[in-house]
This record gives structure tokens, C-alpha cells and sequence, in this order.
């Protein structure tokens, strides 16, 4: 039977009111003390005049708070919208226009990228929370975040988090419909937009139940202290995390992925299920400190969102002892679409099998013929419990959906090997993104920026593999021919810096007399990724 997000939290609780569902900082919450503060602010919000489907903006970084939003939201059919908490002001406003949000959480932190939007008139409820609400006054002695949070002052004109709380009482009640949306999380377009992905409640509760029951067979349910490695924000942070509230575990969070924090609460709470990026578990083996920390509680670590190396694998084994499980997932999957299991020998290299709710296709990329497996070609996933498009976006929904016979399909973009025995390897990408550790980076992007420079003529960006973050990011630029004093690559590695996160500014920049393109003037990338690859090879 199809149940929404509220109605399977709240079946937990009742079972489990006591247990403790949620740690941050050292502070502890109960089931039943978590849905006390849900409650308390979902009547708040419905009294503002939050309704059924309004989409609500979640601009926090790890703290209760978060979790008490978005289960809020659950509780009055309203729609959750969490981006990442380091978007500046212009992402946020793509992001409320898109998704018609006039709602949005946000901190101290945050806050100076929210309040122009706001005097703009683009929000009409900004809620604002000051992370280190709920905590002790001797935390902020022994945890500078909580210090800095301290010293910001409430802003005017906005309404307070833990003002709503203590407001709350009854509410209204609201018929929420497992096929009502429960969220929409936003992930990186080809055009370098981000694209709404947005999730029913039965789409939610379907794929998290079953990445939660191959989860199982190594950490029952109800049984998993877990670390929460990856953002709040991201498919893999909620499929691996917060969805671990649905089935009774127990959710420690930190404000920061801080190393040694990380060690420390491992060794502390007993941590069972942790997950990351390879990044993530290569800084771990990294630290100087790792020796004196006791990592034998863990039973479940689990890689996602990029490459995971053998050899990091082997070298984690090596020492704790404890394997680390991958699978290959996408945001428009809500999780997972492989994962390896934890009762079976796995061949080296193998993402796992395809999980239950899933039928699985091969194509070839090209010609969009059938593949037979075993084989190999473009990864096409079917099921009852998916999305049928990007909120929004048409045009890239017609890409990446596509009817065949009397089924809806997801294309991918990923080109995998499957066995005999239904063992995934993973090949290729046949889409144009690039991931360095564990980001998403579009490079039409950061074209765009470089194609802004004055001396700039054409730009061409691709990814190049690489062992330690998956791939680094190359820009080949062609200079336009009156340029009297061309810029240095590092001048234009500086100009990028200024207007792309971090994350996504080039590592190397070569010069080009010219780039391949096509009859009509097209950039042909593919052939430049190619090339470049042969040439790092050698």
C-alpha cells in the first residue's frame, strides 16, 4: 500500500518514542521530542498560510533545524525545496523563480544572500534560524561555529525559527496523497541550469524502503547509528541519511566535515552506517590522527557520486577491516539504481546488481537499438515508483524520458557492462558532465565564464581522469586574434575563481590555435574529451 512521508515517520514513532532519532553536537532528540518540534512548527507554518504544494525553500547547513523543516513541510503536504547552503544570491533566485517559492529557511550564515531577494520582494516569508539554538551555552567554548552563530544578531523583518516553535499548537488537518510531490531537489542541467527533480511521497518512500532493505542485510532497521556524510541537500544524503528517520535509526549530524570531528563522533556514538564520496573516505585514511581513533563500530560504509579506485577500497579494508559498498545512483533515480549487497561476494570493480523496483534496459547510445544482455551500452531504468520529468523543463524532460511501447524510461547517460550473472560495471558517461569529487560540474558553464573574457574567443571544457578525485577539469581556450597582451592561465584561472564555485574552476588551461567543430560551427567536445584522454594516457 502506497504511504506518504509523514504517515511512515509517524508509524515509527509510535513504535519507537523513546529511541533516539537524532544527535547534533551532543545533544540528543527522541522520536517522540522530534515530531513534538515538527508538529509545533508545521501548525505555525499552516497558520502563516503555508498550504498544500506550496513549495518551501530549505537553505540551511547540517543542524536539527533542517531535519525539523523538511518533516514539517511533510506533515502539511507542503513541498520542500533544499539547495545547498553555499549558493549565492543568484543561483537562489534562479531557484525561487523556478520552483515558486516564496518561503525560504535560512541562517546567520546565509542570511546576506537572502536579504536582497528579499527587499526585492521576491520572498514574502524569510524564516530565520540561528544554528546554535537548542544547543548549551558552554558549547560555544568548545565549538567555535557555535561562537560565530552566537555573535550574529537577529535581522529585522524576518521570522523567527524558535518563535514559530513555541507558537505552535493544533493543526489543521491535511489529506496528503502519496502522489502529492513531496520535494524537489534541484541537480545540474546540460545548459548549466540546474533542473527541479521533483519526488512524490510514494517515490520517496518506495526507492528509500528499498535502498534501506539492502542496507539491512548487513545493519537491520531500526539498528543503524548513522553518519551523516553527505549533504541533506543531495539524493545520496538522503537515501543513505535522513531517510533512516523513516525506519528508526538513529541520524548523527555535524555542522561541518570537519576530519577529525568525524573520527571523534565514530568512536563516541558508536557509528555503524557511514557514507561519502571517495574523497570523502581517501581524507579519512589520510589524517594524521586516524590511529587514535576507535573505527571498529562501523559495519556499513557506503561510496557514492563518483569513481571509487580498487585500491581505495583495499586500503580502507586494510584498515578497519570493513569493506565499503558502492552503487551507481542518480538524483532522477531518488537513490539508487545498483547497489552492491552485503551477503555476496562482489567481483572487483563491479557498482552491485539492479535493485528490485527497477527494470533495466541496454541500449546503444547512437542508435537507441536494443542491447543484449549480457552486454554493454546506455543504461535505461523503468519503474512504477519514478519520476516522469524535470519540474519545469520540457525541453530537457523529452532528453532523458522517452517512451518505449507502453513504458516510460530514464535514460541515464551512463555506459555500463552487465554480466551474466546481472553484475554492473561501470564504462562511460555518454553525457557531458563532469564529476570531481563528488560535484557535478556542467561545462557549458564554465565556458560561458571564460567565453566572458574580453581576449576569449572559444573555450572547450572536459574532464580528465584522475585516481585521487575523479576527474580534473581542462579548459582548452582559443584567443581572439587583435589581443596585444593575451592573459597568463593562471590570469584566467583567477577570472573563473571570481565567478564559478570552487569546485568547478579549471585545474590546467591550455592555449588552442583552434578547436574541432562541426559543419554548423558546433564545439565537438566528445572528440576533444577523446583526444585529450589518449594524450594523458601517454
Amino acid at each position: 500500500m502506497k504511504k506518504g512521508v509523514w504517515d511512515v515517520f509517524e508509524e515509527t514513532v509510535e513504535t519507537k518514542p523513546h529511541k533516539t532519532s537524532l544527535v547534533y553536537l551532543g545533544v540528543e532528540y527522541s522520536y517522540s521530542e522530534l515530531r513534538n518540534l515538527c508538529e509545533r512548527l508545521a501548525s505555525s507554518l499552516s497558520a502563516m498560510g503555508v498550504k498544500k504544494g506550496e513549495r518551501v525553500i530549505i537553505y540551511l547547513p547540517h543542524c536539527p533545524q533542517w531535519v525539523i523543516a523538511w518533516f514539517s513541510l511533510q506533515r502539511i503536504g507542503a513541498v520542500a525545496v533544499p539547495v545547498t547552503h553555499f549558493y549565492g544570491s543568484h543561483d537562489l533566485e534562479y531557484i525561487a523563480k523556478d520552483s515558486e517559492a516564496k518561503t525560504i529557511f535560512c541562517c546567520e550564515a546565509n542570511f546576506p544572500n537572502v536579504e536582497p531577494l528579499k527587499n526585492a520582494g521576491l520572498f514574502e516569508n524569510v524564516i530565520f534560524s540561528n544554528t546554535a539554538e537548542h544547543l548549551p551555552m558552554w558549547k560555544e567554548v568548545v565549538n567555535d561555529v557555535v561562537l560565530k552563530a552566537r555573535k550574529f544578531g537577529n535581522p529585522e523583518g524576518v521570522i523567527m525559527f524558535d518563535e514559530l516553535l513555541k507558537k505552535g499548537k493544533e493543526i489543521p488537518k491535511v489529506e496528503v496523497d502519496p502522489d502529492d510531490l513531496a520535494e524537489i531537489l534541484y541537480t545540474s542541467g546540460t545548459t548549466g541550469l540546474p533542473k527541479g527533480v521533483p519526488f512524490t511521497h510514494d517515490v520517496f518512500v518506495s526507492c528509500t524502503k528499498i535502498e534501506r532493505e539492502t542496507v539491512a542485510k548487513v545493519v537491520p532497521k531500526g539498528k543503524a547509528i548513522i553518519l551523516q556524510g553527505s549533504p541533506l541537500y543531495h539524493i545520496l544524503g538522503q537515501a543513505q541519511g535522513l531517510s533512516g528517520l523513516l525506519y528508526g535509526d538513529t541520524l548523527v549530524i555535524l555542522p561541518r566535515m570537519d576530519i577529525e570531528d568525524v573520527l571523534a563522533h565514530i568512536e563516541r556514538y558508536k557509528v555503524t552506517n557511514m557514507f561519502g564520496t571517495p574523497t570523502f573516505y581517501r581524507m579519512i585514511l589520510e589524517h594524521p590522527k586516524i590511529d587514535q581513533y576507535d573505527l571498529s563500530s562501523l559495519q556499513w560504509c557506503y561510496s557514492g557520486g563518483d569513481y571509487l579506485p580498487p585500491v581505495l577500497i583495499e586500503r580502507w579494508r586494510e584498515r578497519t577491516g570493513k569493506y565499503i559498498y558502492q552503487g551507481l545512483g542518480a538524483t532522477e533515480a531518488c537513490g539508487g539504481i545498483t547497489m552492491t549487497p552485503g551477503d555476496e561476494e562482489i567481483p572487483e570493480g563491479s557498482l552491485g546488481r539492479v535493485l528490485p523496483h527497477w527494470k533495466a534496459k541496454l541500449v546503444d547510445p547512437d542508435t537507441m537499438e536494443e542491447v543484449s544482455i549480457p552486454g554493454q551500452g546506455e543504461l535505461l531504468i523503468s519503474s512504477d515508483h519514478m519520476i516522469k520529468g524535470y519540474w519545469n523543463k520540457p525541453e530537457e524532460t523529452s532528453k532523458s524520458f522517452i517512451k518505449i511501447g507502453d513504458r516510460l524510461w530514464y535514460k541515464t547517460g551512463d555506459i555500463v557492462k552487465i554480466d551474466e550473472n546481472g553484475w554492473v560495471f561501470f564504462l562511460d558517461r555518454s553525457g557531458d558532465i563532469i564529476k570531481h569529487k563528488g560535484y557535478r560540474v556542467v561545462p557549458s558553464k564554465v565556458e560561458r565564464v571564460l567565453n566572458e573574457h574580453p581576449s576569449v574567443m572559444a573555450a572547450c571544457v572536459i574532464g580528465i581522469p584522475d585516481p585521487e578525485v575523479g576527474e580534473k577539469i581542462k579548459a582548452l581556450v582559443v584567443l581572439k586574434k587583435e589581443v596585444t597582451a593575451p592573459p597568463s592561465t593562471q590570469e584566467l584561472i583567477e577570472w573563473c575563481s571570481k565567478k564559478l564555485a570552487p569546485y568547478e574552476v579549471p585545474h590546467f588551461i591550455e592555449f588552442r590555435e583552434s578547436l574541432p567543430t562541426s559543419p554548423s560551427g558546433k564545439i565537438l567536445r566528445r572528440k576533444v574529451r577523446l583526444e585529450e584522454r589518449e594524450k594523458a594516457k601517454s
